[in-house]
């Protein structure tokens, strides 16, 4: 036989091997597999190696096969359940990658807190409180406790006073950087001239020339002290109320999975234990937030020690919350230079040394990192840290990132490891933000198409309950602001800052998962990963960009199981 001869039968006789191997690997696909068959449909999959699909077979909580309609039956074969899917279209479970929805669920009182809106003048949002009173006598609220007033209030405790003066009232802002008390509510929480303030010039009561503290106070550490010592909130709660809510808003909003960025008013592991007992039907990403002065290697032993006790699939303490600076409303967000409008360049919570050892120290044992981040140099100076702490086991996430710097989009896109996460609604104008950062600042908002487009992960989140109070919740809502932003005069400019309702989904889906550390696991429909998928009543991908906001979820799966289903709840309605 001939060399020639020779390397021509091996070759068929690799072949043949091969076209075996292959052969029985497609007998394999078509035998009985079983599981749940959803066919003809249409599949959003936020996987680019296989963007689309009109089926899926799902098995044991996980995904399976992911395919056309027919290969799909094929591969489960007669012994699977098959559900024909009428062509809606079917999405990953949604990420909300920014939310407080523990800290709601702290909350001890039976009744709702006020829900104010924003826009509200100083005397309505009197008149609200006054009404609320009204509606929930002492017995029913003894304390009152509102959320989300705006700008144009005067937070004063006589202000307050002036329409409840018989029983405590504690509201916070917009931004969840700030709150409000009346007379009340400071003596019942203990608050006085004596009271030292948790963090001076930065976490503090406002006082008058007396020393006396007027009612208003700011950032987290007072905000605990009020809420806590009102007895409004504790971390024993979330057992008994997360799924319940869960069941209730999250989960007919499509939510599957969701990164919590601090309770902030409640303890932390005592929280994460509730959680952890609660068994809701949703996966949570915890946070650990580092307040400044508690010693680097005492704080970050304390979340080992938490993360090695809770972690399991639903329970994930494993991300580190850092606080850069304060909120534009409160003028404490952290600029280069002067407010248009106001004096003072903002407030820097925690300088980049500060920074640099918790961070360091944090990523070193593999936690995330999430760090607030919304005034030009607060932006600078986090990019400059996530720079030089170069490459790490975890994730980098800026939140926020309202107001780049001059140099932010080339800074972004040098450093596309950072994920950019932030609200949409955000992007509406408004003539505060104008006049408080003049207009080259306010044309240098949320460039979201333009670091999209170079490279950066963007990722969406409600910060509910702190932005745009539990309406921000609806991730179509913010999806539609992201995409209508391209299209109308009522956002920031420019235009060309909109993005296409494609980049949306993914902000809310694989680009959330991978925010977290778990993209192998969950954010997109991909054979392997967990079975966490939403039906919906429209296809997002073709409707005109007004009717995104009104896109309501049929079902929600969560690990295979189907948890919500809007058939039942409008039976139960009935």
């Amino acid at each position: 036989m001939t060399q020639l001869s020779k390397k021509i039968r091996a070759a068929t006789v690799g072949l043949l091997v091969s076209a075996a191997i292959f052969a029985a690997g497609c007998s394999n696909t078509a035998v009985n597999q079983g599981g749940e068959v959803y066919y003809n449909a249409k599949i959003f999959t936020s996987d680019d190696d296989q963007p689309e699909a009109s089926a899926l077979v799902v098995k044991d909580g996980k995904i399976s096969f992911v395919g056309s309609s027919d290969d799909a039956l094929k591969f489960a074969g007669s012994g699977a359940t098959s559900h024909d899917m009428g062509g809606s279209l079917i999405l990953p479970g949604l990420i909300d990658s920014h939310a407080h929805y523990l800290a709601i669920n702290t909350w001890t009182s039976d009744v709702i807190p006020l829900q104010i809106d924003l826009a509200m003048t100083h005397d309505q949002i009197l008149e609200a409180v006054k009404d609320y009173a009204e509606q929930y006598p002492a017995e029913v609220a003894p304390v009152i406790s509102g959320m989300g007033y705006g700008t144009d209030a005067k937070p004063l405790a006589t202000e307050l006073d002036k329409v409840v003066s018989d029983r405590p009232v504690v509201l916070t802002n917009s931004g969840g950087h700030g709150g409000w008390a009346n007379t009340k509510a400071l003596e019942m929480a203990g608050v006085t001239a004596a009271t030292p303030d948790p963090s001076p010039g930065i976490s503090y009561f406002v006082r008058d020339e007396n020393g006396n503290p007027t009612g208003e106070f700011k950032e987290a550490s007072t905000m605990a002290i009020m809420l806590q010592n009102l007895g409004l909130t504790s971390g024993k709660a979330i057992e008994t109320r997360f799924p319940v809510f869960t069941q209730t808003v999250l989960s007919p909003y499509g939510y599957t999975s969701y990164y919590d960025a601090g309770l902030l008013v409640a303890d932390e592991e005592e929280s994460i234990d509730a959680l952890s007992k609660a068994g809701a039907n949703i996966r949570v990403f915890t946070s650990f937030v580092y307040r400044d002065p508690v010693p680097v290697d005492e704080f970050v032993s304390k979340m080992t020690s938490v993360r090695d006790k809770y972690t399991s699939d639903t329970v994930r303490p494993t991300t580190l919350k850092l606080f850069k600076d304060g909120t534009l409303e409160d003028y404490s967000s952290l600029m280069f230079e002067n407010f248009s409008d106001h004096s003072g360049e903002g407030v820097e919570i925690l300088d980049n040394d500060h920074m640099m050892a918790i961070a360091r120290a944090a990523a070193d044992k593999g936690f995330n990192l999430h760090t607030h981040a919304i005034g030009d140099k607060a932006i600078s100076e986090t990019l400059d840290l996530y720079r030089d702490l170069g490459d790490i086991e975890g994730t980098k996430t800026m939140a926020h990132v309202q107001i780049l710097p001059e140099d932010g989009i080339q800074r972004f896109a040098e450093q596309t490891d950072v994920f950019y996460q932030t609200t949409p609604v955000w992007a509406l104008g408004d003539e505060f933000t104008k006049s408080a950062l003049g207009d080259d600042r306010y044309g240098r908002q949320m460039p979201l198409n333009t670091v999209s487009q170079n490279g950066t992960l963007l990722t969406f989140g409600s910060d509910a309950p702190v932005s745009n109070g539990l309406a921000g919740i609806n991730p179509f809502t913010e999806m539609y602001h992201a995409v209508k932003r391209g299209e109308s005069d009522d956002y920031d400019p420019p235009k060309s800052e909109g993005i296409d309702i494609a980049t949306a989904i993914k902000a809310y889906t694989i680009n959330g998962a991978r925010q977290v550390n778990a993209g192998d696991e969950i954010g997109s429909i991909t054979a392997g990963k967990s079975a966490d998928f939403i039906v919906l009543d429209r296809d997002l991908l073709t409707v005109p960009t007004d009717e995104i906001k009104d896109t309501t979820v049929l079902q929600t799966y969560f690990k295979g199981n189907e948890v919500y289903n809007a058939q039942d709840q409008q039976g139960a309605a009935k």
